[in-house]
């Protein structure tokens, strides 16, 4: 018996050198068996999908290849075109999966000591890091061997660096891109392998944590940012405790709530962190380590955070501020002016949320918040705007939902 059919797998065929090349490179170092080379193209994907130029090294990348034509067209048009739509989509999420996958599997194959970051290099000395090698067939292998010589440890993590550096102005371009996500675990992976490497070094897990949970994500990527911020927040507060520093305890859980979108219970904290734990970037801790740190988020979830402060201030301010004249007292007043100025106006007209302070502009008077008060309105969670046609009460937070019940329980008050 025999039987013929046809496989869809037109855009396979249909591409260009160079991308079977980088597609090779990601295999490569996801097998073991890769070169700097290797390494160096699995960062330039990534910066191709970001959008970010990371820089160029000395190896040499080869030059675009155009796409080879067919021959001959498939035959069951209809189905092909659905099928090339389909996989465009599907291959290209899969390729730069892939890609993240590959660079967390170079960053954890990595000793401690291979970064030389701020150490002064050797110029003479570019020998290609200890990998773990798997048996060929001996192909290619004396140019892989060149290419090797090629390229230095350092200037990966040049290139990997610049690529970190110039995600944030893309996500603050278009935060709601649809490979948001996987670009702030990019960054994500980089800051954790730093604090693998040097454990007392915590500051760029916690700047990280402040700034990747402030970008207005779509929700697949909402979701996938929560995880890694709820494993970074308990990873980064067993390491502050490590090196006897103290841990801002408080920021921790803002920042996780902002990135969940929500205020979390202990059992939601902990939850995420184990599945932020599944994630590649952490695969250098032990399981027992993982749970043991999921194991802590009550610590973090118990903290006061800026927005209850908010919330005693504003309960004081509508049940009538004191006469006193201490400092306290005058911004309960000036707090129980501005929410008296706007008194036709709900008060959750004045309520912006992460992506509402993205705008940067007032929700009363749509006049533009500078940069003070944008500091002032992030730090303190409100602002007393004092452009002279407004002077309104705006608060900021990430837990819309609970101020939003808030506001209105106290102008119905």
């Amino acid at each position: 018996m025999e039987a013929t059919c046809w496989l869809n797998l037109r855009e396979e065929l249909k591409i260009s050198a160079q991308e079977r090349e980088r597609r090779a490179a990601i295999s490569r170092v996801l097998q073991g068996n890769f070169s700097l080379h290797d390494v160096a193209q699995v960062i330039q994907i990534l910066a191709s999908q970001a959008g970010v130029v990371a820089g160029k090294s000395r190896g040499k990348t080869p030059e675009p290849q155009p796409a080879e034509e067919l021959d001959e067209d498939f035959l069951f048009d209809s189905w092909l075109e659905s099928g090339e739509k389909r996989a465009k989509t599907s291959s290209e999420r899969r390729r730069y999966d892939k890609a993240l996958t590959a660079l967390n599997h170079w960053l954890n194959s990595q000793s401690d000591e291979a970064e030389t970051d701020d150490e002064e290099i050797d110029e003479g000395e570019d020998e290609a890091p200890p990998v773990k090698k798997k048996l060929s067939d001996g192909r290619n292998e004396d140019a892989r061997d060149r290419r090797r010589q090629d390229l230095s440890m350092t200037e990966m993590y040049v290139l990997l660096d610049r690529l970190c550096e110039g995600i944030p102005k893309k996500l603050d371009e278009q935060p709601d891109r649809a490979d948001a996500g996987l670009l702030a675990e990019v960054v994500a992976s980089r800051v954790v392998d730093r604090t693998i490497r040097q454990p007392a070094f915590v500051e760029p897990c916690v700047s990280w944590l402040d700034q990747y949970s402030s970008f207005g994500y779509a929700a697949p990527a909402r979701a996938r940012v929560a995880q890694i911020a709820a494993a970074m927040a308990v990873y980064a507060m067993s390491r502050l405790d490590a090196i006897g520093s103290p841990v801002p305890l408080s920021s921790f859980k803002e920042a996780v709530d902002r990135a969940s979108g929500t205020s979390l219970n202990v059992e939601e904290f902990a939850s995420l962190a184990k599945e932020g734990f599944e994630r590649d970037l952490f695969s250098r801790l032990t399981m027992d380590e993982r749970q043991r740190l999921a194991d802590t988020a009550a610590r973090i979830v118990s903290a006061a955070t800026v927005d209850d402060a908010l919330i005693a201030l504003l309960r004081m301010a509508a049940t009538g501020p004191s006469r006193g004249r201490g400092q306290a007292d005058q911004e309960v007043a000036q707090v129980a002016q501005a929410m008296r100025t706007h008194s036709r106006l709900p008060l959750t007209q004045g309520l912006l949320d992460t992506a509402g302070i993205a705008r940067s502009a007032c929700p009363l008077c749509n006049r533009s918040l500078d940069k003070d008060e944008l500091k002032a309105l992030r730090s303190k969670h409100y602002l007393v705007h004092q452009n002279l046609m407004c002077r309104g009460l705006v608060i900021f937070s990430a837990n819309r939902s609970r101020l939003t019940a808030i506001l209105r329980e106290l102008q119905h008050a």
